[in-house]
């Protein structure tokens, strides 16, 4: 198995199977900086070839229209999945929402 971490503008032009993106930066005002710009969200969306999964704060994220029309899409296909903390510690627990 080939794994290869990396940031968004590192991938350009590159793709993979699988990409996990993580975007964790929760904060009071949903500023999520550099990644607002549309550039870098198509940059994100489009490296992975079968299957994308994206890590994020939804609070923070649904204060920028790209990022909330794509929460919004993936709502409606009930693809989001909202974890507590001790969820988020339970490795099985994620094991078992990422087979799905």
């Amino acid at each position: 198995m080939n794994i290869v971490i990396n940031t968004i503008d590192a991938f350009q032009g590159q793709e993979r199977d699988i990409i996990i993106l993580s975007f964790v930066r929760a904060n009071s005002t949903a500023n999520i900086g550099f990644l607002s710009h549309r550039q870098r969200l198509n940059v994100a969306l489009t490296r992975a070839r079968k299957c994308c999964y994206i890590v994020t704060s939804l609070s923070s994220f649904s204060g920028n229209q790209d990022w909330l029309s794509l929460i919004k899409n993936a709502e409606s296909r009930g693809l989001v999945h909202a974890i507590t903390n001790e969820q988020k510690q339970d490795k099985n627990y994620i094991i078992n929402i990422l087979q799905k």
